[in-house]
């Protein structure tokens, strides 16, 4: 079985349970809205340690997926899935810690992913949590924004290990979940969800390990990922909401390591930004973005050769790419990472700005759009959490 830390760290059944979850909730504090830019460290418990996602809800708050220490003297890295609920303006109204099934004397009790606003205010978020013996089953889970709890949570009926999970909303309220198994790892899983919570199919896509699947303008998706976990060639792969495939390239440039991210730009083409490596090769390679055409082919791969790192989220603001992650440093012990954020021309590649923090240890996990026009960056610093609030253009 191949296991891998730094995916843990880096900074993703057929019936719907209703679950008693192990959990803290932390006193509540008044919301005070905000429209402005700002940055803010968020005070959280010591056993937060990783964060996966960030999500604006309907009512302007926040959440963010975390993962907290499950850790034993038997199990150092265990984690189990957490979130926060912030006001607009990053005050804390709640925090809460989740078990599913039971503990995995190796892999504690979970391993946070991805996270998306639903329509009725409330949030989901997909984590792979334990089976006995080792492996995981990947899982999706809806929370009452309100106060942290669950509403319903649904295993899916694949067994993985090592895996990543993602979520794409679809247009009539459902969810798509991508999975991917190191046991099988030439192929991943798209399962169909509704809002309710019941899964309506799983398929299997023989189109390589996936890391992202994001929706296009024709009301299609478009899934990243790479050959073969070992084989750092990406691959597109063009679905429709029932998994239905459209068209899968295998383009041909390697080096794009195994967390990549995809977005849709805005000449009808894809831009994929190259994932963490450190698994494959002990360091991580010079970070690139691939832009393909509509029909997947490869058009150009822009190197940003002063930069060792990887992309934690890809994505596009008033027509420029933002891409969010980490740089790295080597030291006698691993790679070091630092958050990163730049904007990029959405054409040509070409970088329009950075913002790197090379004195700090950490990484920028996830960014996203709120309803006033601007960007909410959650990014881990020195094993906080830091929201920063941004104009469109990633400015303050």
């Amino acid at each position: 079985m191949f296991r891998t830390p730094t995916l843990r760290r880096v900074a993703p059944l057929l019936s719907v349970l209703a679950v008693a979850t192990a959990c803290s909730k932390d006193d509540d504090q008044s919301a005070t809205p905000e429209t402005g830019t700002f940055e803010k460290t968020v005070l959280l418990p010591a056993d937060f340690l990783r964060f996966a996602d960030v999500a604006e809800l309907t009512d302007g708050s926040v959440f963010v997926l975390a993962s907290t220490s499950a850790a034993t003297a038997s199990a150092p890295l265990a984690e189990k899935p957490a979130g926060i609920r912030l006001s607009a303006s990053g005050d804390t109204l709640w925090t809460r810690r989740y078990t599913f099934g039971s503990f995995d004397p190796i892999y504690g009790a979970g391993i946070s992913y991805s996270c998306l606003p639903t329509s009725d205010g409330n949030v989901v978020f997909s984590a792979m949590t334990p089976r006995t013996g080792g492996a995981f089953e990947p899982r999706l889970t809806k929370l009452n924004a309100a106060t942290g709890a669950v509403l319903w949570t649904l295993a899916l009926p694949d067994e993985v290990y090592t895996t990543i999970c993602k979520l794409a909303p679809t247009a009539g309220g459902g969810i798509l979940f991508v999975d991917t198994d190191m046991n099988n790892p030439q192929s991943f899983r798209l399962h169909t969800i509704t809002a309710a919570g019941t899964l309506v199919s799983s398929v299997t896509v023989p189109h390589g390990f996936a890391s992202d699947i994001r929706p296009t303008a024709d009301g299609n998706f478009i899934v990243a990922s790479v050959l073969a976990p070992f084989v750092q060639q990406p691959v597109l792969t063009k679905l429709t909401p029932q998994g239905s495939v459209l068209w899968s390239r295998t383009l041909p440039t390697t080096g794009f390591g195994l967390t990549n991210s995809v977005v849709q730009t805005p000449d009808g083409g894809y831009a994929l930004a190259s994932g963490n490596a450190y698994a494959y090769n002990g360091t991580n390679n010079t970070l690139r973005l691939l832009k393909a055409d509509a029909n997947g082919q490869q058009q150009f791969v822009y190197s940003y050769s002063d930069i060792l790192g990887y992309a934690n989220r890809l994505g596009l603001s008033n027509g420029k790419l933002i891409l969010v992650g980490a740089s790295t440093t080597s030291t006698p012990t691993g790679d070091t990472p630092h958050p990163l954020a730049l904007r990029l021309n959405a054409s040509s590649g070409s970088e329009e700005l950075r913002q790197a923090r090379p004195q700090v240890n950490g990484y920028v996990a996830s960014f996203t759009t709120t309803q006033d026009g601007k960007l909410l960056l959650c990014s881990g610093e020195a094993g906080k959490l830091v929201l920063r609030k941004t104009n469109a253009d990633l400015t303050d």
